[in-house]
């Protein structure tokens, strides 16, 4: 399993849009899009391996997320978002 950990360790607050949503046993969670991507040497450039689109983003499915709504909101500096 893995865990993204966002912080804003800048001087001024950010704009992030993320996924405010419900899963199926009506707990809340929060989540911001994300693409993994892996370094190519060769080509001394990152490629992206896995990548949520707009349309799989933020998007309810059975037995996982009920009720999603997709926000902008401000993170503010030294303020951290997990998601799990």
């Amino acid at each position: 399993m893995y865990e993204a950990k966002l912080t804003n360790s800048g001087f001024l607050p950010i704009r992030v849009s993320r996924c405010d949503f419900m899963d199926d046993s009506s707990a809340p969670g929060t989540m911001v899009a994300y693409a993994l991507q892996r370094w190519d040497d060769p080509r001394k450039q990152w490629v992206t391996v896995v990548e949520f689109g707009k349309s799989q983003f933020c998007k309810p499915y059975p037995l996982g997320i009920v009720r999603a709504n997709l926000v902008n909101g401000w993170l503010w500096p030294k303020a951290e978002f997990i998601d799990r």
